[in-house]
C-alpha cells in the first residue's frame, strides 16, 4: 500500500448479522412467533423484525457479549466455521468456454 498505509477493514457487521449467524435458532423460534400473531411474510423478511425483539429484551450481559462478537467479527473478520458453512459447492467445478481462453492447449484423455 502506498505510504505504508494499511486497508482500512471495511467489514461493518450489525448485531442483528451475528445473532444470526451465531444463534438462529432464537430467532426462528422469535419468527415462529411473529407469525402466529397472524404476520404472513416469508421467514427472511421476518428475520429483522425477530432479531430486533431478541435484542430489545436481552440483557445486559447478553448485549455485551454480542457487543463484543460484533467487535471481534470487525478486527478478525468471519469466523472461519461461518466461511466454510457460506460456501455452497453443487458438484464439479465449471469448465471455461474454450473461446474465452487464449494461449492454452487443450487436450482430451479418453
Amino acid at each position: 500500500m502506498a505510504h505504508g498505509r494499511l486497508k482500512p477493514n471495511k467489514l461493518r457487521p450489525r448485531r442483528i448479522d451475528v445473532l444470526w449467524k451465531t444463534n438462529p435458532e432464537l430467532v426462528l423460534e422469535e419468527i415462529s412467533k411473529l407469525q402466529e400473531n397472524g404476520i404472513n411474510k416469508p421467514n427472511f423478511e421476518l428475520r429483522t423484525a425477530a432479531s430486533k425483539r431478541i435484542i430489545a429484551n436481552m440483557s445486559r450481559e447478553d448485549l455485551k457479549t454480542l457487543d463484543l462478537a460484533v467487535t471481534d467479527w470487525q478486527q478478525n473478520g468471519y469466523p472461519e466455521e461461518h466461511k466454510r458453512r457460506s460456501v455452497y459447492i453443487s458438484g464439479p467445478a465449471p469448465v471455461p468456454n474454450p473461446k474465452y481462453i487464449r494461449n492454452v492447449v487443450l487436450t482430451v484423455v479418453l
